[in-house]
């Protein structure tokens, strides 16, 4: 039981040794030093390439739209103090609609809430969604501003993003569409996206932490913290970003079709061996890595961490309040735990996991004496 499998891949990623490498590489031939006159071509050469492999893997325009930050938060400030400046403050329209579970967005937007922005948050439905009803219910004459995943990092649950796009559009409404959990898992071309911008963490992507991307999807003047720079401070970031997510790009057949195979085998042997055991959201288009398994009769913080003694490493996060939102589900919100499978899941590990899974919640049940 030496080899520990990672089934949080939606909230973690390991960064592979060669994406190291590549910025290790970067760092020792240009220094990441922009301004030097003997670097400055070759340096700007390679952030060109990295911009333009960003922006063949979302099917964006390179020129001029795609700026790196430092994290999600630095995404969304950049974005709202561009729509706060020029659109918020002149018209009066304040109310900015969120996710109930995007409590990052919530925080990093807090210094506009004393400005007099108002957040209104979108509960999903019964089924796990977010859809026009729901944003329906939240609307009103003053909202501005619309900010959701376009799948929940939990669940996997895949929103319906085109429909909302053209909701929003139709009533002049900004949205934000983040992009994290479907890059390398979805096949289509974003540049299609009824949406005003497209945002990314790279650490979740297999690149570096300390990196993530905002795409602007239609010409609007860039003020704050972007201040019209189209370079960026660690642009060795940038450079081994480009070259992790071609790589992912290269693998998008692999884990949209056998990830999701993987996925269902492993499914299948669990519900198999465990009868008791139920698969959440089974009839719900969700994302082709995550799977959302319940153990009637088992804590899910139990499960978690008998799951890490057995080298299993899951994440609970948000899961209970999704779930207690769910009527037909709020009895189970606190006996089930998400899986979300990585770009390195092999065939060859799909009965070990599974059998790693099934002895860790037998045990759980021997010691509290359920059958």
């Amino acid at each position: 039981m030496s080899k520990k499998y990672y089934l949080d891949s939606n909230f973690s990623a390991q960064t592979p040794s060669e994406v190291w490498q590549v910025a290790t590489d970067f760092q020792l031939q240009y220094r990441s030093d922009l301004q030097s006159p003997y670097q400055r071509v070759a340096c700007e050469e390679k952030i060109k390439e990295a911009r333009s492999q960003i922006a063949r893997a979302v099917g964006a325009d390179s020129k001029g739209y795609i700026h790196a930050t430092a994290s999600h938060t630095q995404n969304i400030l950049c974005i709202f103090h561009t729509i706060y400046k020029n659109f918020i403050y002149p018209t009066g329209k304040n109310i900015v609609l969120l996710s109930a579970y995007d409590l990052e967005t919530e925080k990093a937007l807090q210094a506009y809430i004393a400005l007099g922005c108002v957040i209104k948050k979108i509960v999903p439905n019964e089924k796990g969604q977010i859809t026009i009803k729901e944003i329906e219910n939240a609307l009103s004459p003053k909202t501005a501003f619309l900010s959701l995943p376009f799948a929940d990092p939990v669940t996997g649950i895949i929103y319906p993003i085109w429909e909302i796009g053209e909701y929003c559009r139709q009533r002049g409404i900004f949205f934000h569409v983040e992009i994290t959990q479907v890059l390398g898992k979805m096949i289509f071309p974003f540049s299609t996206l009824p949406v005003d911008f497209l945002s990314f963490d790279g650490r979740l992507l297999y690149g570096l932490a300390g990196i993530a991307i905002c795409i602007i999807k239609k010409e609007l003047p860039i003020t704050g913290l972007w201040t019209q720079k189209k370079t960026f401070d660690a642009p060795s970031l940038l450079v081994a970003l480009g070259f992790a997510i071609e790589k992912i790009s290269k693998l998008q057949e692999h884990a949209c079709l056998e990830i999701a195979r993987y996925k269902s085998i492993i499914e299948k042997k669990i519900v198999r061996r465990m009868p008791t055991t139920q698969i959440l959201f089974p009839t719900i288009e969700k994302l082709p890595n995550t799977s959302i398994i319940a153990f009637p009769g088992i804590h899910s913080e139990a499960m978690l961490y008998v799951l890490q003694e057995r080298g299993i490493h899951a994440a609970l996060s948000n899961l209970p309040a999704i779930l207690s939102a769910c009527p037909a589900l709020a009895h189970l919100c606190n006996q089930s735990v998400p899986f979300s499978y990585g770009l390195d899941l092999m065939e060859q590990d799909i009965e070990e996991i599974a059998d790693r899974i099934c002895t860790a919640a037998t045990s759980l049940y021997i010691v509290s004496g359920v059958s």
